[in-house]
């Protein structure tokens, strides 16, 4: 009965908080990435079952920890994670470009400041200041 309940719940963890008392998982793929809903306790276990560069499923369910290495149960949880890692990269990417939108916004408010300074500069301030300049500029 676990086998089937923990498929669903892998779907579902991510659109629901996890908390100690619900469930927490960490799923490392055999390339080295990993998914994780839980806290850095969960992920500091998993790293210490992991051994080697083998895949694994660390799961904790009400309290009670569990670690999967059998293949068939890993790629099925892969596959279930696919779509969120998927979404995960497309933000990195988005995130790139905003980026690097911040930057060129930032050198425009940089520069738009400089202008505004200089302008601030030339501009008399007082009338008196503004009678000698108009007169400065017919002469």
């Amino acid at each position: 009965m676990r086998w089937i309940v923990l498929p669903l719940a892998l779907a579902l963890a991510p659109a629901q908080p996890a908390s100690a008392a619900d469930l927490s998982y960490v799923l490392v793929t055999g390339n080295g990435n990993s998914t994780m809903s839980g806290s850095s306790e969960d992920l500091r276990r998993a790293e210490a079952f992991r051994g080697g560069n083998a895949p694994m499923l660390y799961f904790r369910e009400n309290g009670a920890a569990y670690l999967i290495r059998d293949r068939a149960i890993l790629h099925r949880a892969e596959a279930i994670m696919k779509p969120q890692q998927e979404l995960g990269a497309r933000q990195g990417a988005l995130g790139a470009q905003q980026g690097a939108l911040g930057a060129r916004q930032g050198a425009l408010g940089a520069e738009q400041g400089r202008l505004g300074a200089r302008m601030a500069d030339s501009t008399p301030r007082h009338r008196s200041q503004r009678t000698s300049w108009l007169a400065s500029r017919i002469t």
